[in-house]
């Protein structure tokens, strides 16, 4: 027992011996000691944690930091982006400015070749109904000879020249322009006054070369007279409408519409004369073939980074088909009008002819008395 436990005792002293020696060097190290406040070793040791546990904590507060930085630098950018973005969306471009330009033209020119139909129907309105002043007022005879003057005056042609017709100028530089559908159907835009008219001569010999002579006086009074004259007014309405499918034919191909700047460089750019004005169906076909053949055009909206661009030209040519069809739609009903005043003649041909009445007979008083 004594043995053990001076055994025990030369143990604990050689513990004692240990620790003062780590304390020792700790002190040497680091200069912890007791008169320091650095106390024992499970004091240098608690020390050491706390100072880990505050650099940890230093550590999160500056990731927090970091962080905040970060997500307040993403967010102004962000809002500045955003900013541009709105900035360029509010930004017209050169090509959404021709397009809203053209446009604008083009409805003007509708507008105006409205104005042109009406004033040639005003013409030719009166000249159906054999109004005083008009070649058939007086005879039918002097319509046929009205029309042949006006060929024989502007489109005399060889054959008629041999024939001996009264050819006042000689042979015609566009001969027998009335009877070719060229003269109305030919081009888009009318070059120039001479071209409009033969455009007009020609509806003129297609629809009604000479009006039926006028009824005046007892041709009107009478009553056959009255019946007649129910005939020709219907008559009348027929050929006006017959007439204004024409007109409108004429008037869109009539110079209305003053040409853009940019306009007159799709004209250059498909070969065509560069001019200052054209008509309805010319401005039309160019806003119509610049978004298919442009070069200049495709490559400026492909070349633009907005996407707004692109989303203003969809819409863009939405609206115009719109417009064109329209004008299909008003195009259509003057068709169907005309079939309907087919389809009233066919009906009338087809309504079997009234019973001839007989005629009264008034008996021949036989008698003396009155």
């Amino acid at each position: 027992m004594n043995a053990v436990a001076s055994k025990v005792v030369s143990v604990g002293t050689d513990v004692t011996n240990m620790q003062n020696a780590i304390e020792g060097k700790l002190a040497s190290e680091f200069g912890y000691s007791g008169a320091q406040g650095g106390g024992d070793l499970r004091t240098t040791l608690q020390n050491g944690f706390n100072q880990n546990a505050n650099y940890a904590k230093a550590a999160v507060g500056a990731n927090e930091q970091v962080a905040d930085a970060v997500l307040a630098d993403k967010a102004t950018e962000n809002l500045q982006n955003h900013q541009i973005q709105i900035q360029n969306n509010h930004v017209l471009t050169p090509q959404a400015c021709n397009a809203l330009t053209n446009g604008q033209s083009i409805v003007v020119g509708a507008h105006q070749t409205s104005g042109i139909a009406n004033s040639i129907e005003s013409v030719t309105d009166p000249v159906t109904i054999a109004a005083p002043g008009d070649p058939s007022y007086n005879s039918v005879s002097e319509g046929v000879a009205s029309i042949n003057a006006l060929h024989d005056l502007r489109y005399c042609s060889a054959q008629d020249m041999a024939a001996g017709l009264p050819c006042k100028d000689g042979l015609s530089p566009d001969p027998d322009a009335d009877q070719e559908a060229a003269s109305l159907l030919g081009v888009e835009t009318y070059p120039n006054q001479t071209s409009a008219t033969a455009a007009n001569d020609y509806s003129q010999t297609l629809i009604e070369p000479y009006a039926p002579a006028a009824l005046r006086g007892p041709a009107l009074t009478s009553l056959k007279g009255q019946f007649a004259v129910v005939k020709r007014r219907q008559y009348n309405a027929q050929m006006s409408l017959a007439r204004r499918v024409a007109t409108d034919i004429q008037a869109t191909r009539t110079p209305s519409v003053d040409l853009t700047a940019s306009q007159q460089a799709e004209q250059t750019a498909l070969g065509m004369p560069q001019t200052q004005t054209a008509s309805w169906l010319g401005a039309l076909t160019l806003a119509v073939d610049r978004r298919e053949s442009s070069t200049s055009w495709h490559a400026a909206l492909e070349s633009d980074p907005n996407a707004k661009t692109v989303l203003i030209s969809v819409a863009d040519e939405l609206a115009q088909s719109n417009y064109i069809a329209l004008h299909r739609l008003k195009s259509q009903q003057q068709t169907n009008l005309l079939l309907a005043s087919i389809l009233a003649d066919k009906a009338k041909v087809l309504l079997p002819s009234s019973a001839t009445l007989p005629t009264p007979q008034i008996a021949s008083n036989g008698g003396g008395g009155s």
